[in-house]
Order: C-alpha cells, then structure tokens, then sequence
C-alpha cells in the first residue's frame, strides 16, 4: 500500500527519467521500465535479520494515438515475490478519452489501494490502509473493469469484477476467510466506487466503497483446484469504506485516514467482523536528496461467532481460537529517513513499534487479555529503471 512512495517513482519514470523508450513516434510509444527493491529488517519477537527482494518488477507500457481524442493504453507488468516467485499482478488494455475518461480491462490493482495510505510514507512498517489485504476488495483483482472520469477538480472512479475467479484462500491475502476447511474460495463479486477532489491550495481528499463476496469452491478431488462456475454456496459478504486526506505545502505533507470494513459469514461458519482504523502522518523534505517520515496507525478488530478462524494464531500466541468474542487492538509508530541522490535510486532506514492489545472471551470462561510488543528496524534500497 506505498502507493504515495512509488508515485515518486512514477512521475520519474513518466518524465523519461530512467525508462527505456523501446519505441517512439507521432503516434506510438513503447516504455520499459522497472524496479529493483532489496531490504533487510529484523524484528524483536524473533531476534533475526531476514533479506528480502519482494516487489520487484519489471512493467511494459505502450500508448498508441487513435484519434485527436482517443488513445488506446496497455501494460503488462511482472512481480517476483519469495514466496511465490514470479507473479502477473497488473495486466490491462483501455482506452483514453479527454472527453468521457478512461477505461481499462484486465488485472489491475484496484482503486482502494490506488488512493488510500494518505498518510503513509512508510516502506516497511505500514498501517491501516488496507486493514487486512485482499478478502476486503482492496488488492489486485482479476478480470476487472475499471473507469476513471476527470471533472474539473474532481475524479470519479469506478470498477467491476467481470467474472468470478478461483483462488486459493492463502495466497491472495484471503485470511479473514480462511476458517477452518475454507481452503478453496471464489471471489464472486467486487464492486468499487470512489470520489477524488483535489484542490487548487495543496489538499487532496479521497473517499473510497468497496463491497465483495466470497464463495467456497467446489474442488476438484484430484487437481484440488476451485471450479468458478460451481461454487458450493455463500462464504463471506464484506464492505469496505475508507475516507483520506493529505495536505502539501513547500516540503512539508501531512495526511489522515480513517477506515471501517465489516464482514459477514454465512451462518454455518457463524463469523462476524468488524475492523476500524485511523491513520496519522506525513513527510517532511530537508533537501533535493533528504527527508523524513513518520506514520501512526490504530487498528481495532471486533470478532464474533464460534467458529473464528485458525489464522489468528499469530496473535494469539499459536493457539487455534474457538472462542465467542475476540477484541484485536494493534497500535503502531513507525518514523524513517530517506535518501534519494539521483531519480533512480534511493535509499531508506526506519524503525516502527507495534503494541498488541488482543481480548479473547469464551463461553463459560473469563474473558483472557494478552499483551505484547514488537520492535523492527528495517533498511532498505530501490534502483528503478
């Protein structure tokens, strides 16, 4: 979710600063560009220093002129993860009008995580922009048809999931449904609107809906592979409403977020959550090369049922909740610098503390309280190209 970081990076790249320009003429463009990202961090709950190369990627984006008006648009872009290797993550085509918008189709990164984090400059210690990853709507989706129309001041987006698609629960982020034997899901439908004004005085403000429903698949018994097409019946229903702002004046920008997503399983899985943020931050320039950020994130987790998921053995201390209610509190203060000598590369350092607050109430039993703290020192570098 450092979408206001690798704006940066962007408009670089936007300015021809480091992008390859495979091809150019009165009316084609062909870019080739990318980013390198390596860091390293070491928590205190573990004691040890882990490498990472995540989010690497490497992008292809042509343009090709139709008309006076009209422009037609395509990207593809590939991601390398250690866990999942190399991955697609943003593949489109569209059309651009100056007229009526834009329209792109494919899979893209959607428009919650497009505009939220305004208050998040953070590379590694992040906060409530997403409030727990893909089962809200807030990731990339495939099959997706987006639209973007300029008014003045004023952007209006909107996007639509065109068909389910079948995904293994774990490895899109889908936690909150991985209850016990969810395994298999199918992001039935997704659906997003969003309102962006910016003024002419420094304020940016984006509100931003989301709402997604999930079903299990039916899973084929050699292939394990969920089935769209005939998915066994109603998983989890959520929604997902985010409100940010952020204000730029000389070298200074400072931001504020609230987020509240619910979700609702059917009555088998007897499930109900709701999460709330706020997020408070900013960025400060010294020079050309210098600046400093800090981010604070509140998140707060309310859970119900009797049958809450596996997953939230990592904030449980590894053990399996079978519980009525669980209160999941988590507070975070992450502050870095930032040192960017040319376009294409910068180099970054940060510290975040994290403070768990995590309420667990059972039937017949006192409700049980456990507390604890995290530390993590992180460093990192980005050569984009």
């Amino acid at each position: 979710m450092k979408k206001l970081a690798l704006a940066v990076a962007i408009a670089a790249i936007s300015g021809q600063a480091a992008a390859a320009q495979v091809y150019s003429d009165d009316t084609t463009t062909l870019d080739v560009y990318g980013q390198i990202r390596t860091s390293l961090a070491k928590s205190s709950e573990s004691g040890e220093a882990d490498f990472y190369t995540n989010s690497s990627r490497i992008s292809v984006l042509g343009t090709q002129k139709l008309t006076d008006d009209l422009t037609a648009k395509g990207k593809y872009q590939v991601k390398y993860s250690q866990s999942n290797n190399f991955y697609n993550d943003d593949t489109w085509v569209g059309l651009a009008s100056k007229k009526f918008g834009e329209v792109r189709i494919g899979r893209q990164w959607t428009i919650w995580d497009d505009q939220m984090g305004g208050h998040d400059y953070t590379y590694w210690n992040g906060g409530s922009a997403s409030l727990g990853g893909g089962v809200y709507g807030t990731t990339f989706l495939d099959s997706t048809i987006k639209y973007q129309l300029n008014l003045g001041q004023f952007t209006l987006l909107a996007e639509h999931m065109l068909s389910p698609v079948s995904t293994n629960s774990a490895q899109k982020e889908l936690t909150f449904s991985a209850y016990e034997g969810a395994g298999n899901v199918v992001i039935d439908k997704s659906n997003s609107l969003g309102l962006v004004w910016s003024s002419d005085f420094g304020l940016t403000v984006a509100g931003i809906y989301a709402a997604t429903n999930l079903d299990k698949a039916a899973v084929d018994a050699d292939t394990g592979a969920g089935t769209p097409a005939t998915p066994k019946g109603d998983l989890l229903d959520t929604t997902s409403a985010g409100l940010t702002a952020y204000y730029s004046t000389g070298p200074l920008t400072v931001g504020v977020q609230l987020s509240r997503v619910t979700a609702q399983a059917d009555s088998k899985a007897d499930f109900d959550q709701t999460k709330n943020g706020f997020g408070l931050g900013g960025s400060y320039k010294w020079s050309s090369t210098l600046s400093t950020y800090v981010a604070y994130d509140y998140v707060k987790a309310d859970n119900e049922g009797d049958q809450l998921s596996a997953v939230y053995k990592e904030v449980t201390g590894g053990t399996d909740i079978r519980a009525d209610e669980t209160n999941n509190k988590t507070q975070s203060l992450a502050v870095g610098v930032r040192f960017r000598p040319a376009s294409s590369f910068l180099t970054w350092a940060e510290i975040g503390r994290f403070k768990y607050d995590n309420d667990t109430l059972k039937t017949g039993e006192a409700k049980k309280n456990d507390k604890s703290n995290e530390t993590v020192v992180a460093v990192g570098a980005r050569y984009y190209f």
